[in-house]
């Protein structure tokens, strides 16, 4: 269960981009500052999430292939001529590793970046319920910022294991963040609405996230469908009323959460730099791919974890370059491009900051990675609310 029943979305920074500014791109790499790699290790996993979108299973990597994919992932760096390289680790579940094999891998990563001048930032996704102190703690602190992401949904309809029901699940999944954060480390939390969680209120559930698991860094992703038949759809008035109400009741509290998306929308929309998920990037292709534990390579953990078909190539038969250039990532590539000139997409107010939304979501849903992601409406409504916002603080402030 990592980013996969998170549903994660990888963080990018920058400044939105006109409909003029979107040309079709080539697909070869583009020179950018930070590029990320989503690296699945494992498909294995201790939990059994009703939700889950990937194919998880017995399947990981071996020795001789994580050393040639940090190989792979150094020549990408040079191909994108990037200065900082994200790699996050997602599964899976990564802790059903050994942390023997953990610490090899990160040791295969530097070698392979010696003397590079890029930076490599490695972060953890975990569904932290094998956190065991004497085992992690020291392999841990390798990770990026001394953080680790987790997920956790209130109310809880999906998260299990073979021994755990939900409501145990979110009880056992809060000593282990006890337990990690005794250890030093700060844990964030991505959560999935569900059914439940609009019946509660946005009140409620921001309630419990700040009283009851005290996080400091939360964000808020919707889920798709995938390989698990869990999953109960959400009626998108209804979530986008939550989610408006959720920032009206954020913005009340002071600020004294992290909430993402709506902490990098709002500093986007007062003109400053703001940290974005990766399903609101001009393009998602341009500054992330993802590597599974066979040495497949594809746009992000959905595709190659999920939905057959759409894989760059495979490390160990097909070069970078070779990947960056093959047909399947054309789409990616040229996806908003498409949007802006084919679709209501280009017309709305909003396009310098979504830019159509997410492909895994608009496909999960409709079969169609061209299409407007299907959380369209939600999407509008959260960004009129930021709006909102942004625009009665500048009439106060100018009167």
């Amino acid at each position: 269960m990592a980013a996969a029943n998170g549903q994660g979305a990888v963080p990018h920074e920058g400044e939105g981009r006109t409909r003029e500014a979107i040309k079709p791109a080539r697909c070869e790499g583009t020179a950018v500052s930070v590029y990320s790699v989503v690296f699945l290790p494992t498909l294995a996993c201790n939990c059994t999430c009703t939700h889950c979108f990937e194919r998880t299973g017995p399947v990981t990597m071996g020795e001789s292939r994580w050393r040639m994919v940090f190989g792979e992932v150094r020549e990408l760096a040079d191909l994108v001529r990037c200065r900082t390289m994200r790699v996050y680790w997602q599964g899976g579940e990564v802790l059903s590793l050994q942390p023997e094999s953990v610490a090899s891998i990160l040791e295969a990563a530097a070698d392979a970046f010696a003397g590079s001048g890029v930076t490599v930032e490695h972060h953890l996704q975990t569904n932290l319920l094998l956190y065991d102190s004497a085992r992690w703690r020291d392999v841990m602190r390798a990770f990026a910022l001394g953080t680790i992401s987790s997920s956790l949904d209130y109310p809880n309809r999906y998260r299990q294991t073979p021994s755990l029901s939900p409501d145990e699940y979110n009880r056992a999944w809060l000593r282990k963040k006890d337990e990690a954060e005794c250890d030093g480390f700060a844990v964030s939390i991505v959560s999935l609405p569900n059914p439940g969680t609009l019946e509660i209120g946005a009140e409620r559930w921001f309630s419990y996230f700040r009283d009851e698991v005290r996080v400091q860094n939360l964000q808020v992703n919707f889920p798709f469908p995938g390989q698990g038949e869990g999953l109960e759809p959400l009626d998108l008035g209804n979530l986008a009323a939550f989610m408006a109400d959720l920032h009206g009741i954020w913005v009340a509290s002071g600020d004294e959460i992290h909430l993402s998306p709506f902490r990098g929308l709002r500093d986007r929309m007062e003109g400053r730099v703001g940290t974005l998920p990766c399903i609101w990037s001009a393009s998602c292709a341009n500054s992330l791919l993802a590597i599974a534990p066979d040495g497949r390579v594809g746009q992000c953990d959905c595709w190659v974890s999920n939905f057959d078909g759409h894989e760059f190539g495979v490390i160990g038969e097909d070069d970078m370059a070779t990947m960056l250039a093959a047909r399947p990532r054309s789409p990616f590539v040229n996806r908003s491009f498409a949007l802006a000139r084919d679709t209501e997409c280009g017309e709305c107010e909003h396009w310098n900051v979504c830019f159509g939304g997410c492909p895994v979501r608009a496909f999960a849903f409709g079969g169609d990675m061209l299409a407007p992601d299907h959380y369209c409406s939600v999407y509008k409504e959260m960004m009129n609310a930021v709006r909102r916002h942004a625009a009665g603080l500048a009439t106060t402030s100018g009167s």
